[in-house]
């Protein structure tokens, strides 16, 4: 039995567990570049099995178990409400955090900086364990003539410092490489798959190369991280409620519980794995895969009061999906059509809305969400949760 964690563990500590054989828990948590998009066989040639194995080779004792908590194309915005979930109930001794890229590495949004700070803190106060963030790479990073210009690396680097985090900083290793031209970025973005953002086997390898060195530059130097008191940045998501709409009792007029969806355009995107449970808002019957009863009801309106100044919508996306109108405070915010990334990746993928930020954090708000579903042809909402953060205390409660 592992000993329960008094104090944020370090990497040399860890390396010493591993040494003496525990059994040890590593979470993969990012986007697609670490699930492993473009790899010949994610689960054998991404950056995140190749480190398994060099975590399996170098400590053959330890007992270990790898967790993918990897969605593509999501960023910290996203993340932070999935760290209960999908991280901490793993009860981690490791993670390894992506969302650098997808948080877009040329920008330096207050948004998302105070997201992933969230994540980042999170983990060291909760999880107690070691986290390594990992700047990885597109083809356009790694023969960028001057780093300087992505600013959020640079941005990300002095939150490790802040935390004294190591990091896996793959945009350097690459660009150095290329500099130096020990690298062809056609062999590892090969020209002929028409991606210049996730590469294939041989740079995945070389992401492994730079995700290494950082892990074992945190064991030489014994770096155990620190939690201070504040936050770098502005503590927009200090806190964070992911409200769960399948556990409303009762759901709206025409709305129910049911399962996520089993088929999906790509494994990473597959719902049944991030959502336990969805609120379907629907006009009809389901009698099959794709056999629907159209009865041509029209679904009530989901309404919630809230605290918070952001709010995000997360749930799934099918071909089968219909529209839905968002109010806050009685004005209409946006209409998102819940079919559109269902649609290009068929037959269904996550919903990831964002659908407010900047909202007065002390006032309560009201939250409207209105199917608009087809007048001829069976349509159905699925959504798992409304996700409230701010820099204070924040809740979600029914109208």
């Amino acid at each position: 039995m592992q000993k329960k964690k008094t104090g944020i563990c370090g990497l040399g500590e860890f390396d010493r567990r591993a040494k003496r054989g525990d059994a040890l828990t590593v979470v993969f948590f990012g986007g697609s570049l670490t699930w492993g998009a473009n790899a010949s066989d994610p689960n054998r040639t991404s950056y995140r099995a190749l480190i398994g194995e060099r975590f399996r080779t170098e400590y053959p004792r330890a007992r270990w178990k790898f967790v993918d908590a990897a969605i593509g194309g999501t960023g910290s915005q996203l993340g932070v409400y999935r760290v209960e979930r999908d991280v901490l109930r793993f009860e981690p001794d490791l993670v390894i955090l992506d969302f650098s890229l997808n948080d877009n590495m040329m920008t330096d949004t207050e948004e998302t900086l105070c997201s992933y700070e969230s994540i980042v803190r999170r983990l060291l106060a909760e999880g107690r364990c070691p986290v390594i963030p990992v700047f990885l790479a597109s083809r356009e990073y790694a023969t960028l003539p001057d780093l300087k210009v992505l600013k959020r690396r640079t941005l990300h680097l002095k939150l490790a410092k802040y935390y004294n985090l190591a990091v896996g900083d793959v945009v350097k290793g690459m660009n150095d490489r290329y500099r130096k031209g020990r690298l062809n970025p056609d062999e590892a973005w090969p020209p002929e798959l028409f991606d210049n953002c996730h590469p294939h086997d041989f740079g995945y390898s070389i992401y492994a190369d730079f995700v290494w060195k950082g892990y074992q530059e945190g064991v030489e130097k014994d770096l155990v991280p620190v939690l201070p008191e504040k936050e770098l940045n502005p503590p927009l998501y200090r806190h964070v409620l992911r409200w769960r709409i399948p556990d409303r009792k009762p759901l709206p007029e025409g709305w129910r519980s049911g399962l996520p969806e089993t088929r999906a355009g790509t494994f990473d995107f597959l719902s049944s794995r991030w959502l336990d449970k969805v609120a379907i808002a629907e006009n009809c019957v389901r009698k099959g895969f794709d056999k629907f009863e159209w009865k041509g009801n029209v679904p009530a309106s989901l309404k919630v009061r809230f605290r918070g100044s952001n709010v995000l919508l997360f749930g799934e996306s099918t071909i089968f999906s219909g529209k839905l109108l968002v109010k806050i405070d009685g004005r209409k915010v946006t209409e998102i059509d819940a079919a559109k990334f269902g649609t290009i990746f068929t037959p269904s993928a996550y919903l990831n809305a964002p659908v407010a930020s900047g909202l007065d954090p002390e006032k309560e708000h009201t939250l409207e969400l209105i199917p608009k579903l087809s007048k001829t042809k069976p349509q159905q909402i699925h959504l798992e949760s409304i996700c409230v953060s701010g820099p204070g205390a924040v809740e979600v409660r029914p109208f």
